[in-house]
């Protein structure tokens, strides 16, 4: 028998193709809701939380894959073990061919959202300078013409003089770090002979 996808090494699950790694994911996790229901085992369960990291690197897919044991095996998240216990809540007769089709058809990640993070931090030059290039390159053009040509020249200008601000803010930042390291060393070898 085939080894299932939570006794294998990180490795391993990443070396199988995506759409195939995730179809063993699914059924491995309909078999750890059996084992639970049939067994009152959460050693499979347990083990796919391990596992599951190596699957899918979406927040709140742990969360997710827990709520979906929670709801339809007798598992339950223990905080305290960081592991899955089994409860009693359904008997051994639930388990059914009908309820593990209907476990297979439903998605343990359907309320995993797949959101992406928000960027917060937007560099006004960087996007300025993106800008300003691509209108020269159109102004530049033969067979175009740019309407409001002044504008793009008076941008390049700000634009410009913000850059050799910046530069000489960088440089005058620079030369006080090395005078105040000066004046530090010229100060203690003061105070040294002056004991």
């Amino acid at each position: 028998m085939a080894k299932r996808i939570y006794a294998m090494r990180a490795d391993e699950i990443a070396a199988i193709p995506k759409a195939s790694r995730d179809k063993q994911f699914k059924s491995a996790v309909v078999f750890a809701v059996g084992q639970s229901i049939q067994h009152s085992n959460a050693d499979a369960a347990s083990a796919l939380i391990r596992c599951l990291p190596s699957v899918n690197k979406k927040s709140g897919a742990r969360d997710c894959l827990v709520k979906y044991f929670e709801d339809w095996g007798n598992l339950y998240y223990s905080s305290a073990k960081g592991a899955m216990r089994y409860t009693k809540r359904l008997k051994p007769e639930v388990w059914t061919p009908e309820y593990e089709n209907q476990l297979m058809a439903l998605a343990w990640d359907a309320q995993l959202e797949d959101v992406k993070p928000k960027n917060t931090l937007l560099d006004a030059d960087k996007e300025i300078r993106a800008l300003v290039t691509r209108l020269r390159k159109f102004a530049d053009d033969p067979d175009r013409m740019l309407l409001h040509s002044a504008l793009l020249t008076k941008v390049e200008e700000v634009l410009y003089a913000y850059g050799r601000s910046d530069a000489k803010a960088e440089e005058d930042k620079r030369g006080r770090t090395l005078f105040d390291a000066s004046t530090k060393m010229s100060t203690m070898r003061a105070g040294k002979y002056a004991r």
